[in-house]
C-alpha cells in the first residue's frame, strides 16, 4: 500500500514543484554600520578610561581620612603620595610597587581589596592602614626615599 502511494504521490510532487517560481531577486539598499570599538583612554593619570585628577584624589584622600578619623595626618599623606607617585595614577614603577599609594602586591594582598590600581581602593587601603600606625610601610614616611 506504501509502495502505491509514493507512486501516485511522487509524480504530483514533481508536477507541483515544476510549477513553483523562484521568486525574482530584488535589489536592496545595503545599509553598512561602521562600528568603531570605544577608544578607551590610557596614560598615568587614567583608571579604566576615566581621567583622575590631582584635585579629585586629594578630594578623596581627605575624605576617607576623615572617616578614619585621622584627618590631622592628611596633609602629610598629601605630602607622601606626591613623593611616591606624583598623584599619578599609573606612575613609571619597577614592578615592585604600584599605583597612586604606589602598593607593593604582598602589602595589597594583606591589607587591600580588588584591583590594586584603582586609585580610590588605594587612598581607603591607605587610610585605613595609617589609622592602625602603619605608615611606615611607606619608603617617603620614613625617609627611605
Amino acid at each position: 500500500v506504501l509502495l502505491v502511494l509514493v507512486a501516485i504521490a511522487l509524480p504530483l510532487w514533481i508536477h507541483d514543484s515544476a510549477d513553483i517560481k523562484e521568486p525574482e531577486p530584488t535589489l536592496q539598499p545595503v545599509i553598512t554600520v561602521e562600528s568603531k570599538p570605544k577608544e578607551i583612554k590610557t596614560g598615568k593619570n587614567y583608571y579604566q578610561g576615566v581621567l583622575i585628577t590631582r584635585v579629585g584624589l586629594i578630594g578623596y584622600l581627605e575624605t576617607v581620612f576623615t572617616q578614619e578619623g585621622i584627618e590631622d595626618q592628611i596633609p602629610r599623606a598629601i605630602e607622601v603620595i606626591q613623593c611616591e607617585s606624583g598623584f599619578q595614577v599609573d606612575p613609571p614603577h619597577n614592578n615592585i610597587s604600584w599605583g597612586v599609594a604606589q602598593f607593593t602586591p604582598p602589602t595589597w594582598k594583606d591589607f587591600g581589596y580588588g584591583d590594586i590600581m584603582n586609585p580610590h581602593a588605594q587612598l581607603k587601603v591607605m587610610a585605613s592602614m595609617w589609622r592602625r600606625g602603619l605608615q611606615s610601610r611607606w619608603d617617603c614616611f620614613t625617609g627611605r626615599r
